[in-house]
């Protein structure tokens, strides 16, 4: 990756009165500010195109800033920024202004760990850099304008793939700054076919006739005499001087060859059926430009015979220069518009843009397919009603429609992302993120995390189960009693919390080995979890000691309590049959109640311990309540 810069200085202090690696500035620095003054690109309106591609390049590279900075003399301005406040720095401290002296991805991995960034107040202060990666941004390829960039608040370190993707979403950025420069061409065009219009307008000295049809240029030719009349303006326009006498031949003869085939079928057509003609034709003047322009001609009729043609001519070499940058920005509209969908297509991610109305209006193929949509729902100006309407009734969307449409309209009313996460009908979990864009649509993003969740399902479920026996561990046991406490408060119901250890169960284990303990205690756990009811919790808290979760009605607590306290301590006396062996043990067990308003997760484990070990002491296996002093 490029994060060594050439012709970098050491300088002395900044403005900000810190030390620090300053960018130089570039070799065309002159022209590139010239041509910034030109393009008006800084503090020009914020528009949701650059906005799109901002909030695009922090969701695929899961950084929380992302901007689209521009820099100048003495600043860069953010023509677009996702996931940062401020509009604008200064360029003494700016990454974007080191990123401008390369032609590929410049990375900072670490700021705090960089000679030149680790003093920088953009990294000792806020918004605290951590990570940078810029892509150098220009129109032609050699003036380079700024950087669109991913800003993190840690260290990271940049995948050849994700380098990749900043650099293609970069590139979508130049051709959206190339529209913007077309614009700019376009209105000075546009100025300039202006001014000369006005001043024509006053210069004109033209035959009324000619001045009532066009104000431009005229002329006249007599069929009889074959002689050609030109305008002073007509003779302007050829650049011959204002005494020079035309012929036929000789105006032909300034024509390009296919125009001049055009001029002389055209006029005959005119003789010969007595039409007018209306054409654009290219001429190549007596000071050797060439010109487009445009001549209008009309047949002079007396009694029923041509006598001779007389038309306007006018240069429209600007308007046919106008035309052709809006064709080229239009044809750079387009290109920007077919890179933007390939940079859609080639997304992991499934994209969807909606406007203001909440209508579809772009999407990619992994949309599709990650909803596994068919063909005739996804269309443009769909809403979104209509599709999660759809997503209801083949059963790949569960929230009530309406209600969820309310919450989400109302965070993205306040400019708030929205994140949700949804299970369709086939299992897959869809992670979607919808942001906000300022003409009052949004953005989604949607991920296909199943494997992820089911994963982190798996970690969550190891981390609150014992790995031995499969039954629920102490963590599983509090988070549990924490939950059925709220519930019983909710219904009247007491806690009733068993604690159980098991006698002359160490002896065994010393003596038939530990693999033989191990398939004891599998061996209890199937019996304490048949033992129960459908609903108790039964966990191993470690060693040879269990616990049993239940709740119970006030009034028949005691009574299933000690129903079960007897059947569990029947059951684990009874001999268990381990690879021949014929092991006997016993159990210990301690009970504590608690009433709805006295819940504590604590004491009541202190209590069923202190009831457990006054059995256990009587060397007998039974069961006990805990009963205060």
């Amino acid at each position: 990756m490029p994060n060594d810069l050439p012709n970098l200085k050491m300088d002395g202090p900044l403005r900000n009165g810190r030390t620090g690696m300053i960018a130089p500035p570039l070799a065309n620095e002159a022209e590139r500010l010239e041509y910034l003054d030109w393009l008006q690109l800084i503090r020009s309106p914020r528009t949701p195109e650059f906005d799109a591609i901002t909030a695009l390049a922090a969701d695929i590279l899961d950084c929380p800033i992302a901007l689209v900075s521009i820099v100048g003399q003495d600043e860069q301005w953010f023509k677009s920024k996702h996931g940062l406040d401020a509009d604008t720095t200064s360029r003494d401290v700016s990454f974007c202004a080191h990123a401008m002296h390369g032609d590929e991805v410049f990375v900072v991995e670490d700021a705090h760990q960089d000679d030149r960034f680790r003093d920088n107040p953009l990294v000792t202060g806020d918004p605290n850099i951590r990570f940078y990666a810029g892509y150098p941004i220009s129109t032609d390829g050699v003036t380079k304008l700024g950087s669109f960039c991913v800003i993190d608040r840690k260290p990271r370190v940049l995948t050849e793939k994700q380098e990749q993707q900043l650099k293609l979403l970069g590139i979508a950025v130049e051709g959206l700054l190339r529209t913007f420069e077309s614009e700019r061409m376009a209105i000075d065009a546009a100025k300039t076919v202006n001014d000369k219009a006005k001043l024509a307008h006053r210069t004109a000295s033209l035959l009324d006739r000619i001045t009532e049809v066009s104000g431009v240029g005229g002329w006249e030719l007599s069929l009889e005499t074959q002689t050609l009349f030109w305008t002073d303006q007509t003779k302007r326009i050829h650049d011959v001087p204002l005494d020079y006498d035309p012929s036929l031949e000789t105006a032909l003869a300034f024509y390009e060859p296919e125009s001049a085939d055009m001029i002389s079928a055209v006029v005959g057509e005119a003789i010969e059926n007595k039409i007018d003609w209306d054409v654009e034709a290219e001429l190549t003047t007596a000071k050797g430009r060439k010109i487009w322009v445009h001549t209008v001609g009309t047949p002079l009729i007396e009694d029923g015979k041509v006598t001779g043609l007389i038309g306007t001519f006018r240069d429209i070499t600007d308007r046919k220069e106008f035309e052709h940058k809006i064709q080229k920005s239009e044809a750079i509209a387009k290109k920007t518009s077919m890179e933007l969908r390939t940079i859609l297509d080639r997304m992991e991610q499934g994209v969807s843009v909606f406007d203001s109305d909440s209508r579809l209006t772009t999407w990619n193929d992994n949309y599709i397919e990650i909803f596994n949509k068919p063909e005739h729902e996804i269309r443009y100006g769909v809403t979104l009603q209509e599709l999660l309407e759809a997503e209801a009734k083949r059963g790949d969307f569960k929230p009530d429609v309406h209600e969820h449409l309310e919450r989400l309209y109302s965070q993205l009313a306040l400019g708030e992302p929205v994140s949700a996460e949804f299970r369709l009908g086939n299992g897959r979990i869809i992670a979607t993120t919808h942001a906000p864009m300022p003409d009052g649509g949004w953005v989604g993003t949607h991920t296909d995390i199943t494997e992820r969740a089911n994963a982190e399902e798996k970690v969550r479920h190891a981390s609150l189960h014992d790995a031995l026996t499969g039954l629920p561990n102490r963590l599983k046991l509090e988070e549990d009693f924490n939950t059925w406490t709220k519930d019983a408060l909710a219904h009247g119901d007491e806690i009733a919390l068993v604690m159980l250890d098991l006698n002359k169960f160490k002896n065994i284990n010393d003596t038939h080995g530990h693999h033989v303990g191990d398939k004891l205690l599998q061996k209890v756990s199937d019996r304490l979890c048949a033992s129960v009811r459908t609903g108790d919790l039964v966990a191993r808290l470690g060693g040879d000691e269990f616990a049993i979760l239940l709740k119970c009605s006030p009034k028949d607590a005691v009574i299933v309590l000690e129903r079960l306290a007897k059947v569990i301590v029947e059951t684990l006396t009874q001999p268990f049959e381990i690879e021949g062996k014929h092991l006997e043990i016993g159990c210990s067990v301690g009970i504590s109640l608690a009433q709805a308003t006295d819940y504590d997760y604590e004491r009541q484990m202190q209590q069923s311990d202190v009831a457990m070990y006054k059995v256990k002491r009587s060397g007998q296996s039974g069961f006990g309540f805990y009963r205060p002093h």
